[in-house]
C-alpha cells in the first residue's frame, strides 16, 4: 500500500512538471479535482468534504484575524458542545487558485489533511478556553511543524509539495509591504514565525528539507 501511495505522489509531481504553471482558468475544476483526491487520499478520509464555500459565521471569524476565510486554506470541525462527538468535518480550499505553481496549492492540500490526522486539541480543549484571546494561536502555532512533519515521513513526494508551499508563503511575506504586514494579525503571525524559526535546527535534519530553505525560517 506505501509504495502505491508513493507511486502515486511521484506520478503527480511528474504530470505537474510537465503542465507547468497554471495560468488558465478552465484548469481551475481539475486542478480543484486533484487538490480533492490528495487531500483524501493522505488524510485516510475518502468521503471527506472538500469545500470551496463558506458560511457567514467562519467569514466573521476569520475576518477578526484579519483574514479573509474565503481565500484561506483550513480544516474546520463542528462538535457536539456537550459532548464533544464529531458532527461535520471538512477541508476548505479557495475557488481561485491561478497563476502560481501547481506545486504550492498541492502543498496547502497535503498540510491541510495533515492537520485531518494529527489536530486533536478539539476534542479535549474546553471551548471556553480556546475562545481566551491568544490561546488559539497558539496551539495552531505549536501545531503547524508536526503538522508538515507527518506529511514528509509518510508521503515523501507530498513533502516536497509542502516544503515549495512554505518557501512561496515565506518569499511572498517578505515581499509584503510594512502597510500590508500591519493588516495582518500580529499575534498568530508571531507565533507561528518564531516557533518554526525556533525548530529550524530540526528542519535541517529534514531530508525532503533543501539547503536553500533553510534562511526562509529567519522571520
Amino acid at each position: 500500500m506505501r509504495e502505491k501511495q508513493e507511486h502515486f505522489f511521484a506520478k503527480m509531481n511528474g504530470e505537474e512538471e510537465a503542465a507547468g504553471p497554471l495560468n488558465e482558468v478552465s484548469e481551475l475544476t481539475g486542478l480543484h479535482e486533484r487538490i480533492s483526491l490528495i487531500i483524501r487520499t493522505i488524510s485516510g478520509k475518502l468521503n471527506l468534504e472538500v469545500t470551496t464555500d463558506v458560511d457567514l459565521p467562519t467569514l466573521l471569524r476569520y475576518a477578526k484575524e484579519g483574514k479573509d476565510a474565503r481565500t484561506t486554506w483550513f480544516r474546520q470541525v463542528i462538535r457536539d458542545p456537550k459532548t464533544r462527538k464529531l458532527i461535520k468535518e471538512r477541508v476548505h480550499i479557495p475557488k481561485q487558485i491561478v497563476g502560481i505553481n501547481e506545486n504550492v496549492p498541492k502543498g496547502r492540500a497535503a498540510h491541510e489533511a495533515g492537520h485531518v490526522l494529527i489536530t486533536r486539541h478539539a476534542e479535549f480543549v474546553p471551548d471556553e478556553v480556546l475562545q481566551q484571546l491568544g490561546f488559539h494561536a497558539v496551539l495552531q502555532a505549536v501545531e503547524e511543524r508536526p503538522t508538515d512533519q507527518v506529511v514528509r515521513e509518510r508521503f515523501s513526494g507530498a513533502g516536497l509539495w509542502v516544503d515549495e508551499a512554505r518557501r512561496e508563503g515565506n518569499q511572498r511575506y517578505r515581499a509584503m509591504s510594512d502597510e500590508e504586514k500591519k493588516r495582518l494579525a500580529i499575534f498568530p503571525n508571531l507565533c507561528s514565525s518564531r516557533i518554526y524559526a525556533f525548530t529550524r535546527p530540526i528542519m535541517k535534519n529534514c531530508r525532503h528539507t533543501p539547503p536553500t530553505y533553510w534562511p526562509l525560517m529567519k522571520m
